[in-house]
């Protein structure tokens, strides 16, 4: 796919469609031949949670989490977060108003990590 140089250290290329969820290598080229060999990667679709340990949290927050799943990209630069809600009353609040959201920690592409919110 062609992309667009915007600076020296940019370009702006359109993600392909891609049917099946995966994470694959992104190399760039300027010639046509050679390719970057960074080992950067980009995940074709949202990650998705199977389950997280312990099952009881502390109201009081504190309780440190391991979520397992599929789909979790290291981003590198520690934007991973978590997101509190329930089944039956949908997305929490903390703080009086604002959503439950919280750091995580990326272990591996099945685990992240997060501590849980009063």
């Amino acid at each position: 796919m062609e992309g667009t140089v915007l600076s020296s250290t940019q370009i702006e290329v359109t993600i392909p469609m891609y049917t099946k969820p995966d994470i694959l290598p992104v190399e760039v080229t300027m010639n046509g031949r050679d390719y970057t060999n960074d080992k950067v990667t980009y995940g074709f679709y949202d990650a998705f949670v199977l389950d997280v340990q312990p099952r009881l949290i502390s109201k009081r927050g504190g309780t440190k989490m391991t979520v397992k799943g599929f789909g979790f990209v290291d981003s590198g630069n520690g934007e991973i977060n978590s997101k509190f809600s329930t089944k039956t009353q949908g997305e929490l609040v903390c703080n009086g108003n604002t959503p439950c959201i919280a750091p995580a920690k990326f272990v591996d592409k099945h685990t992240i990590t997060t501590e849980s919110l009063p």
